[in-house]
């Protein structure tokens, strides 16, 4: 069982320091949806900002 053990360590071991070790080369690291811009000026989650709200029907009150 030691023997079995020892070989299961040294399989784990070498898959660690070869291919999934590795990086990728090229690929640009993705940047996060929830980063916050920086400046002074920068909005987060404002969409259509200074304009008034669009106009829909009037709505009417129902009496039963």
């Amino acid at each position: 069982m030691d023997l079995a053990t020892k070989k299961q360590a040294d399989n784990w071991r070498s898959f660690i320091s070869g291919k999934g070790a590795k990086k990728q080369s090229g690929v640009a690291p993705k940047k996060s949806m929830f980063a916050v811009p920086d400046g002074p000026n920068a909005r987060v989650g404002v969409i259509g900002s200074g304009r008034a709200m669009t106009d829909g029907p009037e709505r009417k009150r129902m009496d039963f």
